[in-house]
Order: C-alpha cells, then structure tokens, then sequence
C-alpha cells in the first residue's frame, strides 16, 4: 500500500489532499499519515498483510512475481491496467476500500501526451496529439496500450476488441466515471521523491524501528524540504 497515490486517496477520503493547492508543502495532516502507518503496520501484525520482508520484496517484483500474480494474496491496492499482468487467479476489480460519500479515487491517467516548449513543430505535433487521442482510426490500433482511452467514444469503440481482463477494466472506469469525481492538482514540483520517502518510513514501520507517528512527522518534513 506504500505508494504516494494510494497515499493521496487516503487524504481525499478524510477530507484532505496530499498536497497543497500551491504545492509548496504536503497538505495531508500529521494525523491522517499517522493513520495510515498504523493501518499497515496493523494490517501485517493481524496477519491482513504480508510480512516486513515479504512486502519490500514484493514491492520491487515484476506484476506477475508479486503474491497476487503468484495467487498467494487475496486482495490488492494496485492501478486498473496492472490487472492483466497479475495472472495468478481469475480477478475482480472493485472500489477502493472506504469509499463513501467523501470518494477519494479518481481517474488518472496512466500515460500523458505532451509537447516540447522548443519544438520547431508544435502546430504539426499538436495534429499528431490530436490523432492519438480523438481518432477511431488510431485508437483501433493502439487499443488500451497506453492505458485506456480517455475520450468515451474510442473507449466505446475499443472495448469490444479487448481482451476479457482489459473488458473488466474498462467496466471498472465506467463505475468510477460514474461517482463524477473531482479530481485533485497535478502533484507539484519537487514531488517525484515522495513515493520513495513514503516507501523508507513504511518500511521503518513494519520493521519495528520506528513509531507511526514519528513516521508521520519524519515523512511529511521531508516531503515538504523537496517541495521548498
């Protein structure tokens, strides 16, 4: 569960984001990051979880050497697009945990198009973008490789030449579409560390070696010196 996205949703479902509008700092409360470490750290000791080791393995394995591809994991926190690779046993997709009338999850994508501020082509790259994302033509052959569309009509026209698993994934996105979610700022500047910050202080969690609330409090001055 150490990721800073999954992080963000937890914030989200307790009224708060990951970070501040203006990102100069985190905008999740020592409380709520306090929270989260004793959920993982609860999670594992009531056997609900793998152990220390076996998660910081698990962390750094490839989808389908995980405990879930393996089939020896019953549920797991992971992105939609994953679900093919985990081949271990048939799969069902279903809401984060703790999704009421506060949703954290949102629909973010998976890949971003962007164009250089130094092209010497930017109208021609713009046309190109545009093909990618808006043409039925070239959503026929790129299917869900750069993850799911996001316009609903290529979605539409795709879905019937997906895989079963990939069918599943687009039936999820309908559902979350469906909570018409407000999703949160693009994570700001300086934050790219952040997972890796969160991953240290968790695994010093599960290990023993620190308190939740001295991780909490570790995490977020960290966090906020990148952002500053």
């Amino acid at each position: 569960m150490s990721n800073d996205s999954f992080l963000a949703v937890w914030a989200r479902q307790s009224g708060e984001e990951l970070y501040t509008d203006d990102g100069k700092k985190l905008g999740i409360s020592e409380d709520t990051a306090a929270e989260w470490f004793e959920l993982n750290k609860k999670l594992m000791d009531t056997g609900g979880a793998p152990s220390a080791s076996q998660t910081v393995e698990d962390g750094s394995a490839q989808p389908e050497m995980t405990l879930m591809g393996q089939g020896k994991q019953g549920m797991k926190i992971s992105w939609s697009n994953q679900m093919n690779s985990y081949s271990g046993s048939p799969l069902v997709m279903m809401k984060m945990p703790g999704e009421s009338k506060t949703p954290g999850a949102w629909l973010r994508s998976s890949m971003e198009y962007a164009i250089s501020s130094k092209s010497a082509h930017p109208k021609e790259a713009a046309l190109f973008i545009n093909y990618l994302v808006n043409n039925v033509d070239a959503a026929t052959k790129i299917k869900s490789d750069r993850g799911m569309p996001a316009n609903t009509e290529l979605k539409a026209a795709i879905t019937p030449l997906l895989k079963e698993s990939q069918q599943k994934e687009a039936e999820y996105l309908d559902r979350i579409a469906e909570m018409d979610i407000e999703p949160p700022l693009p994570f700001p500047a300086g934050s790219s560390a952040t997972m890796e910050v969160l991953n240290r202080f968790n695994t010093d969690v599960l290990f023993g070696k620190i308190s939740p609330r001295d991780a909490a409090k570790g995490f977020i001055q960290e966090v906020n010196s990148n952002l500053g």
